[in-house]
């Protein structure tokens, strides 16, 4: 596998994201206060799928902005079809 542009482009904008996720999951964790469970259950339980979803969604981000940067730079989904599985589109005989 040749290591192009659009890979090391997609690799930076994976590492950029990865720090971006960081601090928006330190922020998340710091700045949601979910009640105690012995007084408030279902609050509780309310607020804490809402904590672990906004997670979900910043796990997210470091994915979408790899994609993101590999095809602004010139990447395509043949190529990483072709480079990480070994299976090529329309292969002639």
């Amino acid at each position: 596998m040749t290591m192009n542009i659009s890979y090391i482009m997609g690799i930076i904008g994976l590492v950029f994201g990865l720090f971006i996720a960081t601090m928006i999951y330190a922020e998340v964790d710091s700045s949601i206060h979910c009640p105690d469970v012995d007084i408030h259950p279902d609050v509780n339980a309310a607020c804490t799928k809402a904590k672990f979803e906004a997670l979900a969604v910043a796990s997210l981000i470091p994915i979408i902005i790899f994609f993101a940067m590999f095809r602004l730079f010139g990447g395509s989904v043949r190529s990483l079809v072709k480079n990480f599985t070994g299976f090529v589109f329309n292969k002639k005989t």
